[in-house]
């Protein structure tokens, strides 16, 4: 059921409808919360921080994190890392703390990187689960948007050609 769910949020939120997402996100949290998953509970909740901002609700993104926070402290799994990482970004950029965002958005390519590498597939490694790129990315725009061409190139480069394949820059 949350699996079910998260795949739901991921369409609302691709059709720009973030907070009918977060809505999604919580529900599957707290499924994967009652099946005692730790990891996908934290996942979900990462995501739900970042749909909570990406819809303007800075005070539900708040109690997200906070539980976010509470749920990671014992399961520390590469793909948690990274969406946690994602959150903390989002989390950042909100609230206008560009350095903070960058070291997220670094720690998340970091975990990005680290997640590709355990793939020999290249085929699963451009599939839906493996789209690494979208930390390189986001930092790159984020670069961008401060004029620092040679870090948001160098953020691409650290990327490999992942970072070109998405659609969006968030």
């Amino acid at each position: 059921t949350g699996e079910a769910l998260l795949g739901l949020a991921t369409i609302w939120w691709h059709d720009r409808q973030p907070l009918a997402a977060a809505a999604l996100l919580q529900a599957a949290a707290l499924h994967f919360a009652r099946a005692r998953d730790r990891e996908r509970e934290g996942c979900a909740l990462a995501l739900v921080v970042r749909a909570r901002l990406a819809a303007g609700d800075r005070r539900g993104a708040g109690r997200a994190r906070t539980r976010l926070a509470a749920r990671t402290r014992t399961v520390r799994s590469p793909r948690q890392r990274q969406l946690r990482a994602a959150a903390e970004a989002a989390w950042a950029r909100a609230n206008g703390d560009r350095a903070g965002a960058r070291r997220a958005l670094e720690a998340a390519a970091v975990e990005s990187e680290r997640l590709a590498a355990r793939i020999l597939d290249e085929q699963w490694r451009a599939s839906f689960w493996g789209e690494w790129g979208w930390p390189h990315r986001a930092l790159a725009a984020l670069e961008l948007e401060h004029a620092h061409y040679a870090a948001a190139l160098e953020a691409l480069e650290r990327g490999r050609g992942r970072a070109l394949l998405g659609a969006e820059i968030h």
